[in-house]
């Protein structure tokens, strides 16, 4: 297994080229508002089995490794290991470099499509499995829950908060039908998958159906599942903007003559969209928690 930064960069490297939608060095200097909500979402999950320091677990969809390294690792501590894993490799690279951590094992691995068994001869079944706002890039659910059962040992548990819809991906998908912007903003139903919702009412009802209908065609329990909204608080609109729009590349291919035009069509619609409070602009992040189980 690597056991350093080379190590792990140089496995990481030896499996081809990424396409990720979004620029992991914007996150280097902010913590994310998300870290909260994230961990947050664990209270609608109560594992059955204690923790134990012999437990290891993985990580689906680690990103650049800044959560996993600064929220998740300290959240279940006593832990052996966590096997953190993404399908992109530009991010696991970042994370091999800004987010390493002895205990803290980053692979590449797309849970939808790729065989797991090469990461379960490396490192074992699963104790847990944890997922924070990954999975909505999955188009196929059955074929990444097929997959969880495998990794998973039996009796073994997973966490998985997944985004349904945000104010942030409704105000891309607007700008994304305009005329004078479709042509420069990335279009974000490539990169989500059709349980997501753009500009619509999430639909609980819905979202818990494809997740009763993915966990029993994979042999898995379906022990809850939770769907709710939560707000994230930044200090004001600029503070989102200045997150967001780097973060998603949102004005990489903009001709620099309009992007003031574009800061002001951002702007307004965040306007519209998000509210002001005491504690500063809150913008809308719509959550499903589910509680999964393979049983022993």
């Amino acid at each position: 297994m690597p056991t350093n930064n080379k190590e792990a960069e140089n496995s990481i490297s030896r499996h081809g080229s990424s396409s990720c939608y979004f620029d992991p060095s914007t996150l280097k200097s902010s913590k994310k508002p998300g870290y909260f909500h994230k961990l947050d979402a664990l209270k609608h999950v109560n594992f059955k089995r204690p923790d134990s320091d012999g437990h290891q677990y993985l990580d689906i969809g680690c990103g650049s490794g800044g959560f996993t390294k600064d929220a998740l690792l300290q959240k279940v501590r006593p832990c052996r290991r966590i096997v953190a894993v993404d399908r992109e490799e530009i991010l696991l690279q970042y994370a091999s470099q800004y987010a390493s951590h002895p205990d803290i094992f980053y692979e590449l691995l797309d849970i939808e499509k790729d065989d797991p068994q090469p990461l379960i001869d490396k490192y074992g079944q699963f104790d847990r499995i944890y997922s924070f706002l990954a999975l909505q890039c999955v188009r196929d659910l059955k074929s990444a829950y097929r997959n969880m059962f495998r990794l998973l040992k039996d009796g073994g548990e997973g966490a998985l908060v997944t985004l349904t819809g945000s104010v942030i991906t409704d105000i891309m998908h607007q700008l994304r039908c305009t005329e004078e912007w479709k042509d420069y903003v990335p279009d974000p139903t490539k990169f989500y998958s059709e349980r997501f919702f753009f500009n619509a009412p999430i639909v609980a009802e819905a979202v818990e159906e494809a997740e009763r209908v993915a966990t029993a065609a994979a042999g898995l329990n379906l022990v809850s599942c939770a769907v709710y909204d939560c707000q994230w608080i930044m200090p004001d609109v600029d503070a989102w903007i200045d997150l967001y729009v780097p973060v998603f590349k949102l004005d990489a291919q903009i001709p620099e003559g309009k992007r003031d035009a574009f800061r002001k069509d951002i702007r307004t619609l965040l306007e519209q969209k998000t509210t002001s409070t005491a504690e500063g602009c809150a913008m809308r992040h719509s959550f499903v928690v589910v509680h999964l189980e393979k049983a022993s």
